[in-house]
């Protein structure tokens, strides 16, 4: 009651400024917050010590327990209150804290490890002007005071140079007028609402010292709400703001390099809260604009771009470099202080070219450029001030936007300079001379068809996306806000380079940083990159991997809790590496190696992988495969590539920045003049033979080909397995002979089930049989519609095997897939037209569509991880497990309130991973020459269930548990007793009628 009547009271003065007057609010609130705290901290302790003093009186005074129990009955009932009430506050005071879910909740561990790392101490500092090492606080404030003041002061700019990169802005890429009025819709008290519940409200706050949820108390009071909605206004239309928005107290957190040098240290600004919601809430209203007009080679901080597609498009231009002895090299170019330096000048300047509200830009300028900063060194706060000059503040909401609409100019000063080469890849990868068109397949077809008069059988329509375009695709630039990749060409190319970084460092006192900028080899000449630096890359992320598990194994955890750990915190380091390099099997499998030995630390007998990486409903822990979570992360490519094959109306939604670049190396790669589509590679294994595909990249490049990774996506499905399968025999006519066989024994059929023999056995694995196409042995009825053996192979290319294949048709000896078996039996299907074109649409679109389809999956993005592991529950599995309790039995176990390390004793019980006796003897024998129990030998062998329940003394602790706790009934047989407990671990036992008078009436039964 008394901090709401001070709110009221505290709005309703009328004051000379609503800015004035809300800055006073929250110091009021501040002030009232820190008083009933201690107040209230006081309060507790001082009778606390009250009644420990009088509990402690009355145990020296009464001897007699008889006398002194009751006496200390009421005053121990009155301590418990007390300190139940101490640990609650200790608990909201420390959000969510180490209790029954701290070991699952990920953000938690997270932010445990992180604050250990952040909280570094500066131990020494460089003053810039006397170059003198400074050690003690006051020396270290002024040597960062002089770092600061001079980095925060404006160097000169060039008009000029500004206008030249303005320029290259066209019309067409601003905001438009009618966008204005949404832009400038004044805000309202739900608007403000919504930006306190939209942050972390483990946010540090700035100098007025309130966070997030003590303003949003501040708002939910309706005089308060009004004023802070008249000066969140004035801030947006007037540029007007509280003193307390211009004041930030800068945090240094260390980066690489050495932490002596001010510039190896990153200046976090610690900005209000208030001011916090204002930005952001200025951010989400312009974002919706400037992602559509922020040029597509930015992919920092922009909704729908993102970084792993830049890897992309460097992956294939190394490739096709690598392919073709390119002589193009690449620039990582690396800014200083990238954000600090940004000119006020400039960035009005562009802000005002993309045609921002003259009110918004008004708005920012007075907001960025007025701030009165302190330094933070080690808790030691300045006193004296530097006013920022340039920069953008880091922390702030609006900052990344802010630092992309500055740097947008010097990326289309690269992008849209017609002089400017880059990496051309009509020029680097021209389209083969010998292309074949769609009337070069349809001759030979019409020889294969002469029955039909006119039939001419095409590739699919999107066969060759590498024929000419008017428009070269040409990569120039990639950027992740200010890390910055440049394509080279020639001499020329750099010069140009060399002329727009001049140009843009004059407009906008950015500073390159030469020592930093690292020159690579696309082609990998003359040594750059090779097998042994991939090998080398993949041994360093493992060692650092293999030290975060050695950390992390010395923290007393739960295996759930190794899970989250792992899961959450140490795969983390493979997300964008599995995305993008291609490692081996056998590498991906030393990382699971990893992880299972992490989970299963001083556990024996260890629990296996296979039950590691069930889900917890299923009765696993949902431990994360390096190998699976590899193959699912391509889906981010594959789901595209799909629905453009497909052509479908969803395709535009789901296209990716780097897709054109990987369609076009897909299509020059995997180039064939006898199969008419690089998804023939992609999709058949047996198809990817270098006869038919001559450009196929060679294995000493095989560590650079991201097409391996796709390949291995794609191969999940299994597609030409599936029996709800419809394909035309025209597209059957142009298959790979190999892969409408069936290469293990037949599940439908029985009869052939007995004397099958895989082809590659029965073929004796030759090589010849494998580059055949149904075309060599098959021939289509045009009357009948039905495909047939060849009579002759006498002007086959290769008549012998050709011959020997068909006999092994004959005899049933080799058996078809599904899909192609249909083909060659009489039956009601649609007439071939005339003009139908040769389409792998069918097999395209069962991936999307798996035999058991749910209604849920149509509610999920068709690119998201979710949806892909929906179409992988449905593939046929081929390791089961036998999970040996039901999912609500194991939603029940997982939702148990017990501790965590009693959980984990109890999940190895029941996978039977209990180190009994007989256990012990059957795999060590020397060490264990019995199976006998220790405790009563008179057991002939202590298994599971001994070790746990039925050994005599064991029974009579369960016993009296069970007649404590569980049910007063006089007497319960042994048999009985036993049966009750394994029931019980399994999490079904029987519903008891527990005495209320019992202790603990809350205790609860699986």
């Amino acid at each position: 009651m008394e901090i709401t009547a001070s709110i009221d009271t505290a709005a309703s003065i009328t004051p000379s400024s609503p800015q004035d007057n809300w800055d006073a609010l929250k110091a009021l609130v501040q002030d009232i917050a820190r008083h009933v705290s201690r107040d209230r901290s006081n309060a507790l302790e001082r009778p606390y010590k009250r009644l420990q003093r009088k509990r402690n009186r009355i145990c020296r005074q009464y001897s007699d327990p008889r006398i002194r129990a009751p006496l200390l009955h009421t005053i121990e009932k009155q301590i418990g209150m007390i300190q139940r009430e101490i640990a609650t506050n200790l608990c909201l005071r420390a959000g969510k804290h180490w209790r029954e879910q701290g070991e699952t909740s990920a953000g938690y561990l997270k932010r445990t490890i992180a604050s250990r790392s952040i909280k570094k101490s500066i131990t020494s500092l460089i003053n810039p002007i006397t170059n003198t090492l400074c050690t003690d606080p006051i020396s270290m404030q002024t040597a960062a005071s002089s770092f600061y003041a001079a980095l925060y002061s404006c160097d000169a700019m060039d008009s000029a140079s500004i206008n030249s990169l303005c320029a290259t802005i066209p019309d067409s890429n601003t905001i438009t007028d009618a966008d204005h009025d949404t832009l400038q819709q004044p805000f309202t008290i739900a608007d403000l609402l919504t930006g306190t519940h939209r942050t972390k409200f483990q946010s540090s706050p700035g100098i007025d010292g309130l966070p997030y949820p003590i303003l949003n108390i501040i708002l939910n009071h309706r005089k308060a709400a009004q004023l802070a909605v008249k000066m969140f206004n004035d801030a947006l239309n007037l540029g007007i703001f509280p003193s307390s928005w211009l004041q930030t107290c800068i945090c240094l957190l260390p980066k690489s390099g050495d932490l002596s040098n001010l510039k190896n240290w990153r200046p976090l600004s610690l900005i209000c809260c208030d001011a916090k919601i204002f930005t952001r809430l200025l951010n989400q209203r312009l974002m919706p604009f400037m992602n559509k007009i922020i040029c597509l080679q930015q992919s920092g901080f922009m909704p729908g771009h993102f970084i792993v597609d830049n890897g992309m498009i460097l992956n294939n231009t190394c490739l096709i470099a690598a392919e073709t002895s390119s002589d193009s090299i690449a620039l990582l170019l690396d800014q200083e202080k990238a954000y600090d330096r940004i000119h006020p000048d400039y960035l009005w300047s562009v802000m005002h070219r993309f045609n921002l509200p003259t009110n918004i830009i008004h708005s920012l300028m007075n907001l960025l450029f007025s701030t009165q900063i302190h330094i933070n060194i080690n808790g030691h706060i300045s006193t004296s001030s530097i006013t920022q000059q340039r920069g953008i503040r880091q922390g702030d909401p609006i900052s990344p936007l802010l630092f992309n609409i500055a740097f947008d100019p010097f990326l289309r000063s690269i992008q849209q300079d017609p002089q400017f080469t880059g990496f051309n890849l009509h020029t680097e990868a021209p389209s083969p001379t010998n292309h074949t068109t769609s009337d070069d397949i349809s001759v030979p077809m019409q020889q294969l068809f002469p029955d039909i008069d006119g039939l001419a059988v095409s590739p699919d329509t999107p066969a060759s996306p590498v024929s000419p375009s008017s428009t070269p695709l040409a990569v120039k630039i990639l950027a992740y806000a200010d890390d910055t990749l440049v394509y080279l060409h020639d001499t020329q190319d750099f010069h140009r380079l060399q002329t727009a970084i001049t140009m843009y460092m004059k407009a906008s006192n950015a500073l390159l940083n030469y020592h930093k900028t690292v020159a690579t080899s696309l082609s990998g000449k003359p040594s750059a990159a090779c097998i042994t630096q991939r090998n080398v890359a993949f041994q360093n992320l493992y060692d650092s991997i293999r030290n975060a598990i050695a950390l992390h194994s010395q923290r007393n955890l739960s295996i759930r809790g190794r899970t989250t750990i792992l899961n959450s915190l140490i795969y983390s380091k493979l997300s964008h590496v599995l995305r993008l390099t291609t490692f081996t099997k056998a590498q991906l499998l030393s990382l699971r190696s990893l992880g299972t030995s992490f989970i299963n630390f001083r556990i024996s007998p260890r629990l296996s992988f296979a039950t590691l990486s069930l889900p917890r409903s299923a009765g696993g822990l949902g431990l994360l495969d390096p190998l699976s979570q590899q193959q699912t992360l391509q889906w981010y490519w594959v789901c595209p590539l799909l629905l453009q094959y497909l052509a479908s109306p969803a395709f535009p939604k789901y296209t990716t920045p780097s897709l054109s670049v990987l369609t076009y190396t897909l299509s020059w790669c995997y180039y064939s003049t006898v199969l008419p589509h690089f998804f023939y590679y992609l999709l058949f294994p047996y198809a990817r033979h270098r006869s038919w595909f001559p450009q196929s990249p060679s294995r000493r490049h095989s560590y650079l080909n991201p097409i391996t990774n796709l390949q291995s996506c794609l191969s999940l499905f299994q597609i030409t397995e599936r029996h709800n399968l419809y394909v035309d025999a025209v597209t059957c006519y142009l298959f790979p002979l190999y892969d409408i066989l069936l290469h293990s024994p037949p599940t439908t059929n029985t009869l052939y089930s007995s004397s099958f023999i895989p082809p590659n056995l029965l073929l004796d694995g030759s090589n010849v049989a494998k580059k055949l196409l149904v075309s060599d042995i098959f021939q289509l009825d045009a009357d009948l519609q039905v495909l047939r053996v060849r009579s002759s192979f006498q002007f086959a290319n290769h008549p012998i095997v050709s011959q020997r294949v068909a006999d092994f048709i004959n005899s049933r000896q080799l058996l078809f897939q599904p899909f192609f078996a249909q083909q060659c039996f009489i039956a009601p299907r649609p007439a071939l037209d005339p003009h139908q074109l040769s389409s792998l649409r069918a097999f395209c679109r069962s991936i999307f569509v798996p035999p058991s389809s749910s209604s849920s999956r149509s509610r999920l993005p068709l690119n998201s991880i979710r949806f892909f592991k929906k179409l992988r529950h449905n593939l046929p599995s081929s390791s089961f497990s036998l999970s040996p309790l039901q999912p609500p039995q194991w939603r029940s176990f997982w939702t148990l309130a017990i501790p965590l390390a009693a959980r984990t004793v109890w999940y190895r019980a029941i996978y039977e991973k209990i180190p009994t006796r007989a256990l012990l003897h059957l795999r060590i024998p020397d060490n264990h020459p019995s199976r006998r129990c220790t405790i009563c030998p008179a057991s002939p062998t202590e298994d599971i269930t001994h070790a746990l329940f039925s050994c005599p003394p064991k029974l009579l602790v369960w016993r009296y548990m069970y007649h404590t706790y569980l049910s007063a009934s006089p007497s319960i047989y042994d048999v009985d007793l036993i049966h009750f407990l394994q029931q019980t671990l399994l999490c079904s036992s029987p519903l008891l009628d527990r005495d209320p008078s019992l202790s603990f009436n809350e205790l609860s039964i699986p």
